[in-house]
């Protein structure tokens, strides 16, 4: 077949195919147009619209030919409007939810990023931009516009939505605050919010005031503001209430959940420690920014060693023997290898003491002046072959390895041979 005869061909199929689609993919005519819809029909109430504010028909907004939503009648640049368009439409909770999140943060975007400055942003003639008195100031105003964004968003979607605050000094972190936000009863947390940033704020003009000089006023002061913190959120929250917020929030909490990791408490005996420790922290407290307050270092010990005597007696004898154990940083090394290699905990603790008492007759044999160096090196490398031994039997190929390479694993290693001197450089011998 000829070129001209094949081209013409292809082009009859291609109009062929574009009129059979073009009769395929014709718009239905609705059976009853949107006009004709009654006003005081059953179906969804109007919407306003954006650009005049007179109502919008839902049927003018959802065509029953297409079931598109067509967005410029929905859009609009007031926000409670936005949020009546969204819900006349039916639109999923979870997805107005974030829309209107999204325009939030992006009205507030510009005011918030005035107050982010970095380093590198500072022109170099501007640096008191950078002083801490700037900075806490900055915060200051960033916790501000905080709240004022999650008031703004609690109007507009009468629920209460997690908003990113900024955390001020160093033992107050926003992430742990909202999560103990969130686990009280929605009509409790703005009452809880409210306390919890009003003493924050007292506490920051204290702080910005003493820059870091503690008077006995002061300290008395910061001991008024804990417990007016202390008394208001008691009138707010039943006792169970309080002490799980304490518990998520506070300092106490955050710091048992740290030391007893490799401990893993149960809930009932993570709630027995921070009864017994909280009243401890309390009065070892040294105040904000290290200031002294607390007692002396006799009365402190003295109040350690209760702490220690109630929490063997709430424990019990094994669960305390464990509780010591992982306070020590080579028994948390050991419950992570057991976690990575499947070990069971019994032959941890076992592979644990195992370990202590060799380093124990190492330091022993290496502080034996009867030895001398190569006795006392043989001594040390019989202990650490034994050791091997005993761990490989108790880890399994795969712990043994991964224990090897952990601190505290070696108490012995070849010596290393004696630098060989090196031989003159030619033309420097001297002559015979």
């Amino acid at each position: 077949m000829r070129r001209p005869a094949v081209i013409a061909s292809l082009i009859c199929l291609n109009v062929a195919l574009a009129a059979g689609l073009a009769l395929v993919w014709r718009p239905r005519t609705p059976k009853q147009p949107a006009e004709a819809i009654p006003s005081d029909a059953g179906g969804p109430k109007p919407a306003p619209s954006a650009a005049t504010g007179t109502p919008v028909a839902v049927a003018a907004v959802l065509p029953a030919a297409s079931n598109r939503i067509d967005w410029t009648a929905i859009e609009s640049a007031d926000l409670k409007r936005l949020v009546a368009n969204l819900r006349a439409v039916a639109c999923p909770p979870q997805t107005l939810q974030d829309i209107v999140v999204a325009r939030v943060n992006k009205q507030f975007a510009a005011r918030e990023a005035e107050l982010k400055l970095r380093p590198e942003q500072i022109k170099p003639w501007d640096t008191a931009q950078w002083s801490d008195e700037s900075r806490e100031l900055r915060q200051h105003k960033l916790r501000g516009l905080a709240r004022e964004k999650r008031a703004l968003l609690k109007e507009l979607l009468g629920v209460d939505v997690p908003v990113e605050v900024p955390a001020g000094s160093g033992f107050r972190t926003a992430e742990r605050f909202e999560i103990g936000y969130a686990a009280l009863p929605e009509s409790k947390r703005d009452g809880v919010r409210q306390v919890q940033e009003s003493f924050w704020d007292q506490l920051e003009a204290l702080e910005r005031r003493t820059r870091g000089y503690w008077e006995p006023e002061d300290l008395e002061e910061y001991k008024r503001l804990r417990e007016e913190r202390s008394r208001l959120l008691a009138e707010t929250l039943t006792p169970a209430e309080l002490e799980e917020y304490e518990l998520t929030t506070s300092e106490t909490g955050n710091r048992l959940r740290s030391e007893l990791a490799s401990f893993g408490p149960t809930d009932e005996e993570l709630r027995q420690i921070y009864r017994l420790r909280k009243p401890l922290d309390d009065q070892l407290d040294a105040g904000p920014m290290g200031s002294d307050a607390g007692g002396g270092s006799a009365q402190d010990a003295r109040a350690f060693e209760q702490y220690e005597q109630q929490l063997k007696s709430v424990l019990g004898e094994a669960r305390y023997a464990d509780y010591q154990r992982s306070k020590d940083p080579q028994y948390r090394n050991f419950t992570r290898l057991g976690q990575e290699a499947g070990v069971s905990k019994e032959s941890l603790v076992k592979a644990y003491e195992a370990q202590k008492v060799t380093q124990s007759e190492a330091a022993r044999v290496r502080a034996d002046a009867s030895l001398d160096t190569g006795q006392r090196q043989q001594a040390l490398k019989t202990l650490q072959d034994e050791l091997d031994q005993t761990m490989q039997q108790l880890l399994g190929e795969r712990g043994f390895q991964a224990w090897q390479r952990a601190p505290g694993a070696r108490v012995y290693r070849e010596p290393r041979p004696a630098p060989v001197p090196a031989p003159p450089p030619p033309g420097n011998v001297a002559p015979p």
